[in-house]
């Protein structure tokens, strides 16, 4: 995901307004959680699932100047509006591709 929305973020910058000039208000924090893959998840009974090697999943959790997370949800006024399946939001608040595509451009 962050080469992709980098990418976008940088062909999205050819036009005057994807440019900022405020400095980015946007923070990052790298995050790890190890969780039962979805299938087992939803198709092995609990008792069982610890004996089923567990999903790493790593990335990028961007943040408001507040230190919460970024939520593409609670943005009202971003200029940009990206439509996609569930694949395009994250399950873990601050990591979707809109809080992604915000941090690299430094605004929402």
């Amino acid at each position: 995901m962050g080469i992709a929305t980098e990418v976008l973020a940088e062909r999205l910058q050819r036009y005057t307004f994807a440019h900022s000039t405020q400095p980015n208000p946007y923070m990052t924090k790298p995050f790890r959680v190890e969780t039962p893959g979805p299938l087992v998840k939803y198709f092995v009974p609990p008792e069982r699932q610890q004996d089923y090697e567990y999903l790493v999943d790593e990335g990028l959790q961007v943040l408001l100047p507040d230190a919460s997370p970024y939520e593409y949800d609670s943005i009202q006024d971003a200029p940009i509006l990206m439509i996609g399946d569930s694949f395009m939001m994250r399950s873990r608040s601050g990591c979707s591709w809109a809080a992604r595509l915000a941090y690299e451009l430094g605004f929402p």
